[in-house]
């Protein structure tokens, strides 16, 4: 749940069977475009259609992206040269495109969920919505993903099949099928992200020593057995504990400073 960033990603691209070279990228890091923004499906108060369950299962993600103006029948003035952050396309003859995916969490896997999605709708220079016409001509799109704890990410293996034409209207000139797929790590804050140059945010790996809530108790813990209080709120709690380390140089300061990436204390 919640809107997921690029990390790190492989992608590629063909057009009526023909690989694009400009579209073929390996391990590209650190890309910072939203990728999906996922939530659960109930009714405003979150739950199904019984009123009975709180919808936890059944999820909607929605992927942003931008396609050219001419693919969509747009051109010159009703071209909205839209933008979006972080997109590396430029800004002429770009319009903004909108697609809702749905999945099922299942009860073999509950940290894995497959996304199927077809529809498309473009948001025009008006600040309409408009649906691509030949939507029902191509194949069903996925996201297929799973979510790695200790990553503090999702994994998605993505695919999407799409027809354009000339005009976007019929088919009395050019005609194009491409499909566009690959395999994403996405995280919610790109502080997560080991990728980007500027990450600064490492948990200490060793042991160190604390005297939690000045009980005189003094206890040697680690990061990873910070993590694994179930409790956020207790969690969170122990994290504010003063403690020093006992190798190399000593090093005094809370636990949220050494095991920032566990207590939430990552630069945003």
């Amino acid at each position: 749940i919640g809107v997921w960033h690029s990390c790190l990603e492989t992608s590629h691209m063909t057009f009526s069977g023909q690989a694009q070279d400009k579209h073929t990228h390996q391990n590209e890091k650190c890309r910072k475009i939203q990728m999906a923004n996922i939530t659960y499906v109930g009714d405003e108060d979150g739950m199904d259609h019984s009123g009975f369950e709180k919808v936890t299962q059944i999820l909607q993600l929605e992927h942003v992206g931008l396609n050219h103006c001419e693919f969509w029948g747009m051109s010159g003035p009703t071209c909205p040269n839209a933008t979006w952050a972080h997109n590396d396309r430029g800004e002429e003859g770009t319009v903004m495109y909108k697609q809702n995916f749905h999945g099922i969490g299942s009860y073999l896997n509950e940290h894995h969920v497959k996304f199927y999605g077809e529809e498309k709708h473009a948001i025009d220079h008006m600040g309409g919505m408009v649906r691509h016409k030949f939507d029902h001509e191509e194949d069903q799109d996925f996201f297929d993903c799973s979510y790695d704890a200790n990553l503090k990410g999702l994994m998605c293996d993505t695919r999407q099949n799409e027809y354009r034409s000339a005009g976007g209207e019929d088919k009395s000139g050019w005609t194009s099928a491409y499909n566009d797929f690959g395999t994403y790590y996405l995280v919610k804050d790109m502080a997560h992200c080991k990728f980007c140059q500027d990450y600064t945010c490492k948990d200490y790996r060793k042991g160190f020593y604390t005297n939690l809530w000045g009980l005189g108790a003094i206890k040697k813990i680690s990061c990873a057995k910070v993590e694994k209080i179930e409790d956020e709120a207790v969690r969170m709690a122990v994290c504010e504990n003063k403690c020093k380390t006992n190798s190399g140089p000593s090093r005094n300061g809370l636990i949220k400073d050494f095991c920032p990436n566990v207590c939430g204390a990552c630069m945003k």
